[in-house]
């Protein structure tokens, strides 16, 4: 969905696709489709790791391209967690720790460094 959004943004009015998800975020499944499509997925090692870990993140820049995060937080505050799949609540949690990061002050690509307990 990512790579249609994007493409659809440059190809015309920026303005028509920023509609378009504004009224696909307005439902529960709308919304959980719009993030799961924005989550990404990187790893990071350390010199005492065995293996690298796998993170799954989102950059809320990307997101802010099609619709203002206020928006997605108060659709996330009408949703009910209980019967989610596990990808839905990660795409949520994703979300989340990216918000926490901008409050914080730190970048989009500090995703690296986010506390493993959220």
């Amino acid at each position: 969905m990512t790579h249609i959004l994007f493409r659809w943004r440059e190809s015309g009015s920026p303005e028509e696709p920023k509609k378009w998800v504004e009224k696909l975020v307005s439902s529960k499944d709308g919304l959980l489709c719009f993030l799961k499509g924005f989550v990404q997925e990187g790893s990071v090692s350390g010199a005492e790791d065995y293996a690298a870990r796998v993170y799954r993140y989102m950059r809320l820049k990307s997101v802010e391209d099609f619709v203002s995060p206020e928006i997605v937080e108060q659709g996330i505050k009408q949703i009910n967690l209980d019967g989610l799949t596990e990808e839905e609540k990660e795409a949520i949690r994703a979300f989340e720790r990216a918000v926490k990061r901008r409050k914080e002050g730190k970048g989009d690509d500090d995703w690296g460094r986010d506390d493993e307990k959220d």
